[in-house]
């Protein structure tokens, strides 16, 4: 009762509408921009007094410069527990193994894991890119079977499969975990080493930390090497040195190759989820919900423009979280957009 009591209080706050402009004069943008800056200092504040939120560093960026950054108990360079956003990691050091000729996408999960042959419902084998887009078939938990697998000597067993592998999207960690042993048998090496050689070092990424192994949630990682990590594939598969990391046929197959949902605006392509518009990838995202902290990082290539947040908490409950979250982010979107406006009036004056 009491976080409904505060989320209430957050809604409220966010129901006053910030009023309709009628033109496109500066004042009215600096106006909006500095009621949205108070419509979330007032969010996360009560948030912080309801005992919900312990922190936050959230950051929206375009071509190196910040459009906004508000930093409380969090800041840029402190590593943060990725939970769910380490899953494009991952699924880049497959990318680059594949460059390196140690694997192909549609080669059979069995070929590095043998006791995945007893993964065929109906007579159909489980590929590596059924992995990456959650359409193995292999659910989030359900009856075990006697088949397992490690990474870095941690065993896992696997639930049975509840589809046909490539009939249709069922998110799963235990996709990313055999990709993680995947990972480990095509490069001869352990995973947190492969992540080092394949993807930390080539980007220039310096203040992370993988002791788990956990290759879909066990990333910590601090925000400036996220942006870092956005950038790359905006730059499409360069690092900061203009260094060709990955080719840009294989970044554009990341992003061609999900299934489409449903239920949902996106598609899970390679690690991403993946909106389009008008025959373009509008953005490209990963949520990340872990035990302490709420994460989103959000890609719009064409606006060249990265967004993350993180958000600290303790044990309270998901739903709490998530209903905080929702507000966050439709702030955010609100704020970015003001601030496109304002780019926008600018350039015409120029």
């Amino acid at each position: 009762m009491f976080y409904f009591i505060i989320l209430l209080t957050i809604i409220v706050i966010n129901l006053f509408p910030i009023p309709k402009k009628q033109t496109l004069e500066w004042k009215n943008f600096l106006d909006q921009r500095n009621e949205l800056e108070w419509k979330l200092r007032d969010t996360f504040q009560a948030g912080m007094e309801s005992g919900l939120i312990d922190g936050s560093y959230t950051i929206i960026q375009k071509e190196g410069k910040n459009l906004l950054e508000f930093s409380e108990k969090a800041h840029k360079e402190n590593l943060v527990p990725l939970a769910s956003v380490s899953k494009p990691f991952t699924a880049l050091a497959i990318m680059k193994l594949v460059d390196d000729g140690l694997l192909d996408w549609n080669d059979p999960v069995a070929n590095y894991i043998p006791q995945m042959r007893k993964f065929k419902l109906g007579g159909k084998s489980i590929k590596i890119k059924h992995l990456l887009t959650h359409t193995s078939g292999i659910p989030y938990a359900g009856k075990l079977t006697q088949v397992s697998f490690s990474v870095n000597g941690k065993k896992f067993l696997l639930p049975a499969q509840t589809h046909i592998a490539g009939a249709k999207f069922q998110y799963s960690n235990l996709n990313y975990r055999l990709l993680g042993s995947i990972i480990e048998s095509a490069n001869d090496d352990t995973f947190a080493n492969s992540m080092k050689t394949l993807v930390f070092d080539p980007l220039g990424i310096e203040k992370y930390n993988l002791d788990s192994a956990d290759a879909a949630s066990a990333l910590y990682l601090a925000p400036e090497e996220l942006i870092r990590f956005a950038e790359f594939f905006m730059q499409g598969g360069a690092s900061e040195e203009e260094v060709q990391v990955l080719p840009r046929s294989l970044i554009r197959k990341m992003f061609r190759a999900g299934k489409k949902q449903t239920d949902f605006k996106y598609y899970y392509a390679f690690g991403w989820r993946v909106n389009r518009a008008k025959g373009y990838i509008e953005n490209f995202y990963h949520n990340g919900i872990g035990d302490f902290a709420r994460n989103q990082l959000k890609v719009y290539p064409r606006k060249k423009i990265v967004l993350f947040y993180t958000l600290k908490h303790g044990k309270v409950p998901e739903k709490e979280i998530e209903r905080f979250a929702s507000i966050w982010e439709s702030l955010l979107a609100k704020y970015q957009t003001n601030e496109e406006r304002i780019l926008e009036f600018q350039e015409k004056k120029l």
